[in-house]
């Protein structure tokens, strides 16, 4: 018996982009269940990351869509966050000109941002900053991280002005 590796496609169709960032979804999570990123609550920044599947590849200033790598890095700790999270806060979803992935949350004057290069040669980091204060940098970021920064986002001002 032989198993085989790929799929056999018998004919040729085009796959709407929604249908295919579903299945990259699937393949990233090695999710062999039919859910999809946006049928899980609360995941509106997910959604929006897989929606960006649906942009042209580049226009005069550079590329739109995601590298897969930028994709996959940023699918891998938005999903893991969003499972550990104990607040649900949306994020702006957008890429560089070189198809780097920048997820941006804001409230009450701070903001937090996942920045995905496009390529595994730079580092993936975390950014944060309160009102008018200087940001800071958190290389390497893991689920965990990110989570407790954008609890951080949650808290009460006077509580955690300056977010340390």
């Amino acid at each position: 018996m032989s198993i085989a590796m790929f799929p056999t496609f018998h004919t040729w169709t085009s796959t709407p982009a929604a249908e295919m960032a579903a299945e990259v979804v699937r393949l990233c999570t090695n999710d062999v269940s039919s859910t999809t990123a946006a049928d899980s609550p609360g995941s509106t920044t997910i959604t929006r990351l897989v929606d960006l599947l649906d942009q042209p590849e580049e226009d005069d200033h550079g590329v739109l869509s995601p590298t897969q790598h930028s994709f996959k890095t940023a699918y891998r700790i938005l999903d893991d966050a969003e499972k550990q999270r104990r607040t649900s806060v949306r994020g702006s979803v957008s890429t560089d000109s070189e198809g780097g992935v920048r997820v941006t949350w804001s409230n009450l004057g701070r903001v937090v941002k996942l920045v995905c290069p496009p390529t595994a040669d730079r580092d993936v980091y975390l950014y944060r900053q309160a009102g008018d204060t200087e940001g800071v940098v958190f290389r390497s970021p893991t689920p965990q991280n990110l989570s407790d920064h954008l609890h951080w986002l949650t808290l009460p001002v006077s509580r955690d002005a300056t977010g340390a």
